[in-house]
């Protein structure tokens, strides 16, 4: 579990303390490390890419059953969370948005955010088909600081995951959308 706090100004940026140090200890230079790492990070996101048809179908993310109204949400999230009406909640790594949109169901004002195009796109679909409104946004979040121009009362997440380059950096990006009275709650798993 992560606790995010609000923007408080300018963050230190990171220097790639941790890429130079790694790169030296690995025998590479800075710039060949950082390239393998963004060839992992693409192949990363091409994995979840084709994913997203092979998890509509499973009997885990029971698609059909939320279509029909069945909660995502793990009573511990329920409960850390709690009452969300009428709060704005960003929820990272959202997926294809089945979370996402249990938060909305229940009031929450939403905005889910995952780097796989496909699944933000068949997120939305689930949006119409329930008719629950919810904003989904392609994008890595490390780009958040660009895109996003406010702040969230609530943020969410069920992993943060380790092969991000530069957690310090992705947790900044994250701190700075998130409001003074926010909290964050995540687990694992994820819809």
């Amino acid at each position: 579990m992560f606790l995010a706090r609000s923007r408080t100004g300018a963050h230190r940026e990171d220097k790639g303390v941790s890429l130079r140090l790694y790169a030296d200890w690995i025998g590479f230079t800075e710039s060949q490390v950082a390239e393998l790492l963004d060839e992992f990070i693409q192949a990363n996101k091409d994995m979840w890419e084709r994913r997203v048809d092979v998890h509509k179908q499973s009997k885990f993310y029971d698609v059909d059953g939320f279509l029909k109204g069945k909660q995502t949400l793990d009573a511990i999230e329920l409960d850390e969370v709690g009452d969300v009406s009428g709060k704005s909640l960003l929820h990272l790594m959202c997926h294809f948005g089945m979370d996402t949109l249990s938060w909305a169901r229940l009031g929450a004002k939403t905005t889910g955010v995952d780097f796989s195009e496909k699944a933000v796109k068949l997120a939305g679909d689930l949006s119409k088909q329930i008719g629950v409104d919810a904003r989904f946004i392609a994008s890595d979040i490390y780009r958040l600081p660009e895109i996003l121009d406010e702040e969230f009362d609530i943020g969410v997440r069920r992993h943060l995951a380790p092969m991000y380059r530069g957690l310090n950096r992705c947790l900044r990006g994250i701190h700075s959308v998130i409001s003074s009275n926010s909290s964050s709650v995540g687990g694992s798993g994820g819809h």
